[in-house]
């Protein structure tokens, strides 16, 4: 801090201080997952093939903060015979 003495008789600032906030976000956060895309193509047309979905990660995980759950799934299709 930088102080300078009053001059010509003047009389000594009070004394001032400011505190601010610098980081308003926490350290440790968990990430936050987005929607649900589409299903995907299945993998063959008939004979039972397979085809996924993600959820995708909207905002990383911070510090100590986890991104669990599920971000895949997996189901069959086209189960008919060719």
């Amino acid at each position: 801090p930088k102080t300078q003495e009053p001059k010509f008789d003047g009389t000594p600032c009070p004394v001032q201080s400011e505190t601010r906030t610098c980081s308003p976000q926490a350290c440790n956060a968990d990430c936050e997952l987005g929607d649900w895309s589409e299903w995907g193509d299945c993998g063959k047309p008939c004979n039972t093939g397979h085809r996924q979905r993600t959820m995708p990660v909207k905002t990383e995980a911070r510090g100590t903060g986890t991104c669990s759950g599920e971000k895949a799934e997996f189901e069959q299709c086209n189960k008919h015979t060719c």
